[in-house]
């Protein structure tokens, strides 16, 4: 007779998992999943979801589905050697059988313990953050949430979204070809097939859509080159020789970042310096006026699309894409998600960007937002210094 046993380490509880559609990169959190016990098959089950595990008869031995194959996890223990006479000559006198080894069975995510509970049955306690396995007299617990953390929960490739779902439950919709995670009220979008990014547009005039920059213009002095901010958030305030990197220009520097007035410049649009090849520019004029909504030619509900909002302790405009039926008060993280563009700036009252466009020998025209909500383009001189944010017309 064989001793059957199941090398079945806690850990298990607790794998790394790989969602369909998504990359390393695009999902930064630990993402886990929680092992499905499928029962005792002749074969392995077909459309299997990561996470599955099964014993196969045939085999003798226990597999789980990693989210490419099927990985050992054990197998039937070999027949028992006759064992030593112990001190009292009881067990393993005439090579006895071991004693029967202890199945796993996961009983999902349950508010409460299950009822009847047999040996081996483990679950995850939604109420208190925490997993138990029944030791056949009590739950011991076995696992417990990360601080702040959220158990995700693998539900495989569904044509439409699985019904009442719970916080961190996520599938793959074969119908959209993206991958979904529930984050306790809605179903937010974590990845997507086989598409190139397509950043949000926005009508900057009745024929025109650009798409803005991943963050403001900087000049790095010590490396001469032009550059991105890390982020939308990123406003260093900086100008002229006051830092290695400056994010604040004077009308027509582009051929002299650093230069404090304009006297001997001559006007080079400062998309010219990002050598990408994707057409950065800076917005004339009538493209402020016409995506924040001032003057007769504008875009739809563009004063509903934009708002002075202070975002992780930055103040700025945020606006939203065309069409956007967002939260424009939403938390950063939704509107970004959301397509939005924030403006940063260095005060607490007045942000201000620079147009393309000139305003006779000695001015230029400039995006000018307050915190009391009044957006406008405005005019100064050209040695004012004002952030750039670059836009490229959109595909």
């Amino acid at each position: 007779m064989k001793r059957f046993s199941f090398l079945f380490l806690f850990g298990l509880i607790l794998l790394a998992a790989v969602v369909p559609g998504c990359t390393k990169e695009e999902i930064t959190d630990v993402v886990n999943f929680v092992p499905i016990w499928k029962g005792s098959l002749d074969s392995a089950p077909k459309n299997p979801a990561p996470g599955w595990a099964y014993y196969d008869t045939k085999l003798g031995q226990s597999f789980i589905f990693d989210g490419t194959s099927w990985q050992l996890m054990s197998e039937n223990g070999k027949d028992g050697k006759d064992g030593e006479n112990g001190t009292n000559g009881t067990i393993g006198e005439n090579g006895e059988n071991g004693n029967d080894g202890t199945i796993i069975v996961w009983k999902d995510a349950l508010e409460t313990a299950p009822e009847n509970p047999v040996t081996g049955w483990c679950y995850y306690n939604s109420t208190e953050k925490k997993s138990y396995m029944y030791d056949g007299t009590t739950w011991q617990m076995i696992a417990q949430d990360g601080q702040n953390g959220t158990i995700i929960v693998w539900q495989g490739a569904l044509e439409t979204a699985p019904e009442n779902p719970v916080t961190g439950w996520c599938y793959y919709n074969s119908t959209d070809k993206k991958s979904f995670m529930y984050d306790g009220t809605a179903w937010q979008m974590i990845a997507q097939d086989g598409k190139d990014y397509e950043p949000p547009v926005f009508s900057v005039s009745a024929k025109k859509k650009v798409a803005f920059s991943s963050g403001n213009l900087q000049y790095n002095r010590i490396t001469s080159t032009f550059q991105f901010a890390e982020n939308q958030l990123q406003y260093l305030g900086k100008k002229g020789e006051e830092a290695d990197v400056i994010d604040l220009f004077c009308w027509g520097t582009g051929n002299n970042p650093t230069a404090t007035n304009t006297t001997e410049e001559t006007f080079t649009d400062w998309g010219s310096k990002i050598s990408d090849g994707k057409g950065w520019h800076t917005l004339s004029d009538a493209e402020w006026r016409y995506l924040i909504g001032k003057g007769d030619s504008k875009r739809d509900n563009a004063t509903n699309l934009r708002k002075w909002r202070t975002i992780n302790s930055v103040n700025g405009l945020v606006i939203l894409p065309d069409g956007s039926d967002a939260n424009i008060d939403a938390d950063w993280a939704t509107l970004e998600a959301a397509g939005a563009v924030f403006l940063p700036c260095g005060t607490k009252i007045y942000g201000k960007y620079w147009s393309s466009s000139p305003n006779g020998s000695d001015h230029a025209y400039y995006l000018d937002f307050y915190s009391s909500g009044r957006v406008y383009v405005s005019d100064g001189n050209r040695s004012d210094r004002c952030a750039v944010r670059l836009v490229r017309d959109a595909q």
